[in-house]
């Protein structure tokens, strides 16, 4: 019986018949009668596989030889928001992702898809809400939503809405937060109220009075 084993990195092309002292080289296809002593020796070919890198939901694919290092992928330019952390695969068993250990990585017998994972960056948030009166939000996370307080309370005021400037020439219209740190300003809108006042069965009447907080 006639064995042969080769690297799982590699295909076996050809069956090579080596006769009289390799004066005489012919492809062997098996069915042709061996008379005498010969030597079979196998030769292979690298096979190749595709690498697909995934960043963002977009996906580009390289082609490399089987047990090539791939410890060179260049890590992905950052997104808003997030900072690179590092590649992952998809694990069959668990069905989870898994980190992908880029050190010294070499092509597997098989396609490989590689996944960029992210981390979310967070930011700060100082909320000045009327003259030394100030709070701060720290650690926010980016597009967190409705991370700012809605409804504020100062006394003799009602809440118009958070600025950028404490002029309150640019309102802040997002909902949710940005990849920056922010110092947003409190605007207030004084309360108007009247004073009425009531004679209780006497006599005469007084004008109501109006006032501003």
């Amino acid at each position: 019986m006639l064995m042969l084993v080769y690297n799982q990195c590699k295909l076996k092309e050809q069956i090579i018949l080596l006769k009289k002292a390799n004066i005489c080289s012919l492809e062997y296809d098996f069915s042709t009668l061996i008379k005498g002593s010969t030597r079979l020796v196998a030769e292979y070919s690298i096979n190749t596989y595709n690498l697909t890198l995934v960043v963002n939901g977009v996906e580009t694919s390289y082609t490399h030889p089987c047990g090539a290092n791939i410890d060179d992928i260049k890590s992905p330019s950052n997104i808003e928001g997030h900072i690179f952390r590092g590649w992952t695969i998809y694990n069959d068993d668990s069905g989870e992702y898994e980190d992908f250990t880029l050190l010294n990585a070499t092509m597997p017998a098989h396609d490989l898809v590689l996944v960029a994972d992210w981390t979310v960056l967070k930011y700060n948030v100082n909320l000045i809400l009327y003259d030394d009166v100030e709070t701060k939000l720290n650690d926010v996370a980016y597009n967190t939503e409705n991370f700012l307080p809605q409804n504020p309370l100062r006394d003799g005021y009602e809440f118009a809405g958070w600025y950028n400037d404490s002029t309150f020439n640019s309102k802040f219209e997002s909902t949710t937060m940005p990849a920056k740190h922010l110092v947003l300003y409190a605007k207030w809108n004084p309360i108007n109220f009247s004073v009425k006042f009531d004679a209780n069965g006497g006599k005469g009447e007084m004008e109501i009075l109006n006032f501003t907080f």
